[in-house]
């Protein structure tokens, strides 16, 4: 198999691998189809990370003068600091948005109804109306759970 045969499925694999990493990486942030782009996401970034070493090996010649320049010394160094700082201000392995979420789940009903758009009464009667039933919970995740429904499905409920 000649260089140049190995550069092009290389070079090529490498470049469609990355515009399917690119534009489920877009979506998945977007909340776009997340169920359907999760999986494919996670698949094809493996197949990236190997399509990056088939070219890194089929372009060793050209790559390694890169590797010494300060330019790419200042990306790395760039990266490990972002890394890090994701790493860094993570709380428990959640996010902000997951914290958010498990605070409205996990506060009372008088609190977190109002931030759906219902006061108490029009929230209890929109989650009647789907059978839903709140008896003696005081959250929305103790509704959840009563009602054996993920708590998503209640906000869902109230936010229709």
């Amino acid at each position: 198999m000649s260089k140049l045969f190995k550069r092009e499925y290389a070079t090529s694999l490498t470049a469609v691998t990355f515009l399917l990493i690119a534009v489920s990486g877009v979506m998945m942030y977007f909340h776009l189809l997340d169920n359907y782009v999760k999986e494919m996401h996670e698949i094809v970034g493996l197949i990236f990370v190997g399509a990056v070493v088939l070219h890194l090996v089929a372009n060793w010649g050209a790559m390694k003068n890169y590797f010494p320049k300060g330019i790419f010394r200042a990306m790395v160094a760039a990266m490990v600091v972002v890394a890090i700082g994701f790493v860094a201000t993570a709380e428990s392995g959640k996010n902000a948005k997951g914290q958010i979420i498990e605070a409205v789940f996990k506060a009372p009903i008088e609190q977190s109804f109002p931030l759906l758009g219902n006061d108490v009464a029009v929230g209890t009667e929109k989650l009647a109306k789907a059978g839903i039933q709140i008896n003696q919970a005081k959250t929305i995740e103790e509704i959840a759970q009563t009602n054996h429904k993920p708590p998503f499905e209640i906000v869902g409920v109230l936010k229709n």
